[in-house]
């Protein structure tokens, strides 16, 4: 957990920029708070990703050790904006009769489904998840087991730190402009990498002030740019 510091005002800017509190989360899909909750705590969706309680705690330093694994006691808690989408689909099935926990399941096989026909057409996947292609052949058995690993670390809140939107797609293509970006650089040979580098930076969110330098954009987008002296993202002013 983060002590209050001098960039604390733009980490409060860019947190109430980026992230819903419960009403409004509710308010965005349609549902009663408790619902939210209900379905939150049912797997559905991820739970807080920022936590504001005179410091900051984080779901992605909380799933790295360096933080508890729940926000403290009547902290201020803010939400990925992505998960209405999850909220939405879950209320649908829980309308034709679903229980919750079905709906939980619904949602994270319908992820697994679009990972695993969606990993072997995106260029660089390979990359970033060498262990679906053993011996250099794509398995959809074992694409499956690691898209319910990236639906965990959705719901665990280390995606909601990191994309915009979260689906299969920006997943898979998320990871592979990020190994693509962070091997390239760190080799030297980055003078044709700013297209990777603005569609990487289309995919996610800038990171909390204290979480970018080293996080996906700090060893990515703020490397690249400063290698080639093109400036800055300034992505809290």
């Amino acid at each position: 957990m983060r002590d209050t510091t001098q960039d604390d005002i733009a980490a409060r800017s860019y947190v109430a920029r980026h992230f819903w509190r419960l009403p409004e989360l509710a308010a965005a899909t349609g549902l009663a708070e408790e619902e939210v909750r209900q379905l939150i705590r049912a797997g559905c969706a991820p739970g807080p990703i920022y936590a504001w309680s005179g410091r900051w705690w984080s779901a992605l330093s909380a799933c790295r050790g360096a933080d508890a694994p729940v926000p403290p006691d009547r902290a201020q808690l803010y939400y990925s904006r992505s998960a209405a989408w999850d909220l939405r689909r879950a209320a649908l099935l829980t309308r034709d009769g679903a229980a919750i926990a079905a709906a939980a399941a619904g949602n994270r096989d319908h992820f697994v489904s679009r990972f695993a026909d969606l990993l072997p057409a995106v260029e660089g996947a390979e990359e970033a998840f060498p262990s679906c292609w053993p011996k250099g052949v794509f398995d959809r058995a074992r694409a499956r087991v690691v898209a319910g690993e990236e639906w965990a670390s959705w719901l665990q809140g280390a995606y909601g730190v990191c994309l915009r939107v979260f689906n299969a797609s920006t997943c898979i293509h998320k990871e592979a402009l990020a190994a693509r970006l962070k091997r390239r650089v760190a080799d030297g040979v980055p003078l044709d990498l700013l297209d990777e580098a603005q569609a990487l930076a289309a995919l996610i969110l800038p990171f909390a002030p204290w979480e970018r330098p080293t996080g996906t954009p700090g060893l990515t987008i703020d490397l690249l740019l400063a290698r080639l002296a093109l400036g800055d993202d300034l992505p809290y002013r």
